[in-house]
């Protein structure tokens, strides 16, 4: 083995103790000195320089004598790298160090010192063993070891440098690190973590239900590519970012992914080639604690099903080696799909029709029923009804959600404010894909009490007090409209009617009169109402007019009869006193079925005895009276029959008397002459108190009676009967006129 001493520094700054190793030796440990790093010299302490971003010691100032050669000529100390100059660590597998030994020789023919060595190194993949101030002195034909490594941590190629400070000539050595060759990396990806011989290149959710998401799924990436490459996935992407799909988690990259194949295992090397504080050896792949295979990402996805069925592209962006150098980007592009699982909304009906509804009482209500018919959960969203008659009760959500098969009751109120028919809608949105709402069309008629009528318990209408319910109608109490059953009183002849206290009630009109008191009747019962006219407007005491005065159907009745009374059979005649001459006497027939007997006494003027009697019968003239009795001023429409009877009566025909409907009955005399013996005889029955009469009746009415003799007293009692041979009644009087001569 070959040594060699560090010559000391005129700055004192530290010694340093290399051992240069020789063929398979040991390499020296080069134990560095502390160093500063500068951008300019201001940066560096006394007697350094900035030089490659570090302070190293100014060579000016160093104290060495130059090197003459045998020649003559001065010596110079050239420093080379071997074996060469550019390191190129080749294939190898991720995570997993390459380390290259490095030779700086000094092949010139005059010392130099190794002033500082650094790496520049931009991916943190490289490492040196030595670094930072060196001070070690190489006579010609000495070396200084150290080692080179890289790391692989992902698929990128990677490139550094090893900057050298000496004193010899040039001052800098540098050597290139280049590690761009890391095996060719496949891309696999697959839902099964531990399935490496197919990769997908889309995946479908299907169709799930909205009110579930988001639903997740794990999209595991594998590099199946040679043992010693590195995948690298820089960047991933899903385009849309509107479709549904997400990454469940925040996602730290890169990945880098070394080969599955550098995880393989068997059951009897789990332990020695299985990390301890994984899960062993599954499926032939070392796992971690998880059970998930070494070497593998979860790529974890979401989907959230939109309203439609929906896409999207997950790309990703990771090295690859098209170029044979590893420094191509790849993209591995999975389709992602998914849709909804969609709801049906069936509606009991889409127009809703109302019951006819009072004005001012109780809202009517109708119900709309929704019924889910799909798979999916159903949600619905409800537009205010319009017009504003028409809404929902305020308990009443306008949004929900129905599961399958499930139905919903909404309830829908019509307060309509005026009598009329009012039609209106509302909207159903619903996720059932349709782009539009549903529209519930909406009808009701409003109808109000009837005027002088107002609503009670927000039910019924009730008439305003004073007023009758007449089927539709509130009527003031009339005779159309009486009582609470609104009865129509019945016309009934001449009266007026009337409703009081809820009763039919009439009253005759003016000359009318109800005489059989039936105007009262119950209502539907015959009556011929005030049935009878009478001449006066209201009734007067009864006159004898031939008037119904007190108009009760009768004329003249109830008046004071003649002032005969009584005087209605033969028995009971009035007597109205002696007659000479004439008399008048005031009679009548009243009531109805009256008759009148009367009786007066003819006295004569002359009581001497006649002449004797002689045969010349000329001269035997008897004496001559004669009694008149005739009526007059007989109302019309009267059969008045007069009877006269002479010196005695009775109630039926006699021979002695005769009776002759007349109205003048005359009694007198003969003037016929009688014969002596006649004569005599006569006055001998007179002288014997007799009366020899004879009645005659002649066509004229006129009752003939001849008296035969000559008495000393010549009177007659006369009985008269006057008497109606009809029914008609009057309370009018008329004349009996008496007229008696007699000498």
């Amino acid at each position: 083995m070959q040594c060699f001493w560090p010559k000391k520094r005129p700055l004192g700054m530290f010694a340093l103790l290399l051992t240069v190793a020789c063929g398979n030796e040991t390499l020296p440990n080069n134990e560095p000195v502390g160093q500063t790093t500068c951008t300019m010299i201001q940066d560096c302490r006394g007697g350094e320089i900035c030089q490659g971003g570090l302070c190293v010691p100014d060579p000016a100032l160093e104290e060495e004598e130059p090197v003459i050669l045998s020649d003559g000529g001065v010596g110079v100390g050239e420093l080379s790298a071997l074996p060469e100059q550019d390191i190129e660590f080749g294939a190898q597998q991720l995570g997993v160090p390459v380390t290259r030994q490095v030779t700086l020789l000094n092949s010139g023919n005059a010392p130099l010192t190794l002033l500082f060595i650094t790496l520049d190194d931009t991916s943190g993949e490289f490492s040196i063993s030595e670094e930072g101030q060196i001070d070690a002195v190489l006579n010609p034909e000495e070396s200084f070891h150290l080692e080179a490594s890289h790391t692989p941590s992902d698929g990128n190629p990677d490139f550094g440098e090893i900057k050298v400070v000496h004193n010899g000539s040039g001052g800098l050595l540098r050597i290139g690190l280049a590690a761009e060759f890391k095996g060719d990396a496949v891309m696999t990806v697959n839902l099964d973590a531990f399935n490496t011989t197919s990769s997908i290149s889309s995946y479908d959710f299907g169709e799930l239900a909205i009110e579930n998401a988001p639903y997740a799924q794990s999209l595991w990436l594998t590099n199946t590519g040679s043992r010693d490459s590195i995948l690298t996935v820089d960047d991933i992407t899903i385009t849309p970012t509107n479709a549904g799909f997400d990454f469940a988690d925040d996602i730290e990259l890169p990945w880098v992914l070394g080969a599955r194949s550098t995880m393989s295992c068997t059951e009897a090397t789990s332990d020695q080639v299985c990390d301890s504080a994984g899960n062993g050896c599954i499926q032939e792949v070392c796992t971690d604690a998880n059970g998930h295979p070494l070497q593998s990402f979860a790529l974890p996805v979401t989907f959230t099903p939109q309203a439609t069925a929906s896409q999207a592209v997950v790309t990703l962006f990771h090295s690859a080696d098209e170029s044979g150098q590893g420094d191509t980007v790849g993209q591995y592009e999975i389709l992602l799909s998914g849709s909804p699982t969609l709801p049906q909304a069936s509606f009991s009906e889409v127009q809703l029709s109302f019951p006819d509804t009072l004005v001012g009482g109780n809202a009517s209500q109708k119900q709309l029923t929704i019924t889910n018919t799909g798979s999916g959960t159903l949600t619905y969203a409800l537009s205010a009804p319009t017009p504003a008659v028409f809404s929902f009760p305020a308990d009443q959500s306008l949004s929900g959600s129905v599961a399958p098969a499930e139905s919903v009751n909404l309830q829908i109120f019509f307060t309509p404010l005026a009598a009329q028919t009012v039609t209106g809608e509302f909207g159903v949105t619903v996720n059932t894909g349709a782009t539009e709402p549903t529209l519930i069309s909406l009808v009701g008629t409003g109808w109000a009490c009837a005027p002088h009528a107002h609503v009670d318990n927000g039910t019924t209408c009730v008439c305003d007090e004073g007023y009758n319910t007449c089927g539709a109608e509130c009527l003031l109490p009339s005779p159309d409209s009486c009582g609470p059953d609104c009865i129509t009183c019945d016309l009934r002849s001449g009266s007026d009617r009337d409703c009081t206290s809820a009763t039919c009630t009439y009253e005759c009109q003016d000359y009318r009169f109800d005489l059989n008191n039936d105007l009262s009747a119950t209502q539907g019962a015959d009556s011929d109402g005030c049935e009878y006219t009478c001449a006066n407007l209201s009734p007067l005491a009864e006159t004898c007019n031939g008037i119904d005065d007190d108009c009760d159907g009768n004329v003249d009745e109830g008046l004071t009869p003649d002032g005969f009374e009584n005087n209605d059979s033969c028995t009971l005649a009035s007597n109205i006193g002696e007659a000479n001459g004439s008399h008048d006497f005031t009679v009548s027939l009243y009531p109805e079925g009256d008759e009148d007997w009367l009786i007066i006494r003819g006295v004569e003027g002359d009581t001497d005895l006649c002449v004797p009697c002689i045969d010349d019968a000329s001269l035997n003239l008897p004496q001559s009276y004669s009694a008149t009795f005739e009526l007059e001023n007989v109302p019309a429409g009267l059969d008045v029959q007069l009877d006269v009877m002479v010196d005695q009566c009775a109630d039926n025909a006699a021979e002695n008397f005769t009776r002759i409907s007349a109205t003048k009955v005359t009694h007198q005399w003969t003037t016929t002459p009688m014969d002596e013996a006649t004569c005599l005889l006569i006055q001998f029955a007179e002288l014997l108190g007799l009366n020899v009469i004879e009645y005659l009746a002649d066509s004229d009415s006129t009752l003939k009676v001849n008296q035969l003799g000559c008495g000393f007293q010549d009177w007659r009692d006369y009985y008269i009967n006057i008497r109606n041979n009809n029914n008609t009644q009057t309370c009018e009087s008329f004349t009996l006129k008496v007229t008696y001569d007699s000498d």
